[in-house]
């Protein structure tokens, strides 16, 4: 089906059971909110009814106000089916010299889009009444789909035991749970049915489900497909046809580029595009669409050779962080990370709600924003277009990017954390002793002697006080010992050892003094920050 009925589908029914994703979530923090006063086991049972208990009931109400009014958008986006898919053959009616039959004066195919309204309507119902999160059960078991009531009932009882047991804190299982429930998404046991009787939506095997709003999108584009394919067929029938042209969409799966944009038989949209089936033309996330060609009348909109031309440049790959996409692949990253920065949206909001540690939300806050980068230079370098309403869920309270400063300084930390793991891995190799960081942070020696006697006079290392604190200022990695008593600052001109018990600068040296394993720690961190 045609992209931009997903487009329309983000705009109504997915948003609105992002909503509900979000509003269970919401739900089970502020349980363990009230729960996070409670310290004592006996104390926990007690209250465990009245923070648990009516879970079910609202469970019930969240639901049944999610599907409240979906017949009348799911009415309205079938119209919408009606008006693109029907009269878009009107013309090729007037060319081919046939009568055009309006849909209102159409009886039979508004008894079929009727009956789809009520299958897709069913649909969105059946998948809120299974909804559950994939939860991490640890050990063998791994991931499992948990349904919503012993999510309630089970899984949070266990966790909320655990913290006034004292085998964790408040914000500890804040983090946890918010990791878990973001990260799995809100899902559904509810299984589709292909043509020919095989479930999808759920692969048994691995436990993996389908995230509700994707469920919903899908039902509903099932219904669209299999209405589209009803009219196209009709007025095929009508033209006095057998011929059809599938449409083109860049970004298509490799089996699909095979045969998009081409003219088939209907007997050849089955043998070679495979409609019908799951991976097929009008299958599982399929984009494309076919309508009527009338030989004479009816113009190719892609031709042969526009397809070759189009289908190479697709599939020459582009590069981005030493890996290389086509077309399709960048398609496929490019979902992936607007479903971890959706996840992300509401790892922030829900921190927000249980009053987590405000080091938690920055942290949160600032990884949105490292996503949000990194999506937009995926983006541009493989030349497709961002799609952020993907990403936004509709509520937040609050702005979630951090500001500037505070995100310039979360990335300087990161910066860090990532030299320091390469100045340790070099200092174990070449057996450098000392407690290593790139994080200088340089102390005030304005108080602190200068050994003059030891540095110049009976070592000859020729360097003043003035350059012993400009080689600390300048330094690029330091080393501790004796819990910080003692600090080395090793820089590009110079390095100074100082004794912050005693307050003093015990020794400096210039840098053509230094040994070779100064030298190679140096060398590893001028290559791992260039």
């Amino acid at each position: 089906m045609d992209e931009s009925y997903s487009s329309l589908l983000a705009a109504g029914i997915e948003k609105k059971y992002r909503q509900l994703e979000m509003e269970i979530m919401e739900d089970v923090v502020r349980r363990i909110r009230k729960a996070g006063t409670i310290t004592d086991s006996a104390d926990w049972q007690i209250n465990r009814l009245r923070i648990l208990g009516t879970s079910a009931r609202e469970i019930e109400d969240m639901l049944r106000k999610a599907v409240r009014g979906n017949e009348e958008e799911v009415r309205r986006l079938y119209a919408e089916v009606i008006e693109r898919e029907y009269t878009r053959d009107k013309e090729l009616y007037e060319k081919a010299g046939k009568d055009f039959i309006p849909y209102e004066q159409n009886p039979e195919l508004q008894q079929i889009t009727d009956a789809l309204v009520d299958q897709s309507t069913a649909e969105l119902y059946n998948i809120t009444k299974s909804a559950g999160f994939m939860i991490d059960m640890g050990g063998s078991k791994g991931k499992v789909f948990t349904p919503l009531a012993d999510v309630y009932n089970s899984f949070l009882d266990d966790a909320i035991t655990g913290m006034v047991n004292g085998a964790y804190d408040y914000n500890t299982l804040v983090r946890r749970m918010v990791s878990r429930m973001t990260g799995s998404g809100l899902r559904t046991d509810h299984a589709f049915k292909t043509e020919n009787g095989g479930d999808w939506g759920i692969d048994y095997a691995s436990g993996w489900h389908n995230r509700i709003d994707v469920a919903a999108r899908r039902a509903l584009l099932t219904g669209f497909n299999q209405l589209a394919g009803t009219v196209t067929d009709m007025n095929a029938q009508r033209l006095g046809t057998n011929l059809f042209e599938v449409s083109w969409h860049p970004g298509a799966r490799p089996s699909h580029t095979v045969w998009q944009g081409r003219i088939y038989t209907k007997e050849e949209l089955a043998s070679k595009c495979g409609l019908g089936t799951g991976p097929g033309l009008c299958g599982w996330s399929c984009h494309h669409n076919y309508y009527s060609f009338v030989p004479g009348v009816s113009q190719r909109n892609w031709s042969d050779a526009w397809l070759k031309e189009m289908n190479a440049r697709e599939n020459t790959p582009r590069r981005f962080r030493g890996r290389e996409y086509t077309t399709y692949q960048a398609t496929q990253k490019q979902r992936q990370m607007e479903t971890a920065l959706r996840a992300r949206r509401e790892q922030v909001q829900l921190l927000r709600h249980a009053e987590a540690d405000p080091h938690d939300i920055t942290t949160a806050r600032c990884k949105y924003q490292a996503q949000l980068d990194e999506y937009k230079r995926f983006s541009k370098t493989m030349g497709l277009p961002e799609q952020m309403e993907r990403v936004y869920t509709g509520r937040t309270g609050g702005r979630i990017a951090p500001s500037q400063k505070v995100y310039q300084e979360y990335l300087h930390q990161l910066d860090i954390k990532r030299t320091d793991a390469i100045l340790k891995n070099e200092a174990k190799t070449i057996s450098f002793r000392g407690k290593l960081t790139c994080d200088v942070q340089p102390i005030n020696v304005k108080d602190f002697t200068f050994n003059e006697a030891h540095i110049n006079a009976e070592r000859e290392h020729g360097v003043t006080r003035a350059e012993a604190e400009r080689y600390i200022q300048e330094a690029t990695f330091k080393a501790e010992r004796w819990n910080g008593r003692f600090i080395n600052y090793y820089g590009p001109n110079g390095s100074v050892y100082v004794d912050t018990q005693l307050k003093e600068i015990k020794t400096a040296f210039k840098a053509d003094e230094y040994g070779e394993k100064i030298i190679r720690m140096l060398e590893v961190l001028d290559d791992g920050t260039n």
